[in-house]
């Protein structure tokens, strides 16, 4: 009961109840360090695209993340493991 009195709330006051896309279920995000430029995130994109069950892949040198839609069942280790074989480091 509280809880709905407390969605209600932020829903009067014009906030939404749903979490930032990257905390949502079917998201990863990850802090990868050394993406330098946007060919880096271009590589990052191509390779984690490939992994079974990846839906979209957005990387941004600048904020130094990834983040990945994906279904269900994915892998999430392989995409971990394929940003390290481009040469990144998961953190």
């Amino acid at each position: 009961m509280l809880m709905i009195a407390a969605m209600l709330v932020l829903v009067a006051c014009g906030g939404s109840s749903q979490a930032p896309l990257e905390q949502r279920e079917g998201f990863l995000t990850l802090s990868v360090s050394g993406m330098t430029c946007p060919r880096c995130e271009a590589v990052v994109q191509r390779e984690v695209a490939t992994i079974d069950g990846v839906i979209s892949v957005m990387a941004d040198n600048e904020a130094n993340t990834v983040v990945v839609e994906h279904e269900p069942n994915t892998d999430l280790d392989a995409i971990r493991r394929v940003i390290i074989l481009e040469g990144f480091t998961v953190n």
